[in-house]
């Protein structure tokens, strides 16, 4: 399995321009839902958001995963930012 880097450097991204539109200066707590297609668990999901997350807002928030294993689910191949709490 691959994690591809761009997905993740693209929800940081986004994950900063929400804090960047609020003037915060740093984040919370973000939640993100996994699909259960989405070839990433959860661990993988937060080893790989701690590395990339250094030195931005979103560094040491706290992450609230939701991981549903329903194959009918419209987005069971997705991984979806669902909020972004900021301080």
């Amino acid at each position: 399995m691959k994690i591809h880097v761009h997905s993740m450097s693209d929800l940081l991204s986004k994950i900063e321009a929400v804090a960047e539109q609020q003037n915060a200066l740093h984040v919370k707590r973000i939640a993100v839902r996994f699909g259960k297609n989405s070839f990433i668990s959860p661990e993988k999901f937060r080893d790989h958001f701690s590395e990339i997350s250094v030195g931005s807002v979103a560094e040491g928030c706290r992450l609230a995963l939701q991981f549903v294993e329903i194959d009918e689910d419209p987005g069971a191949s997705d991984i979806l930012l669902t909020a972004v709490d900021l301080n």
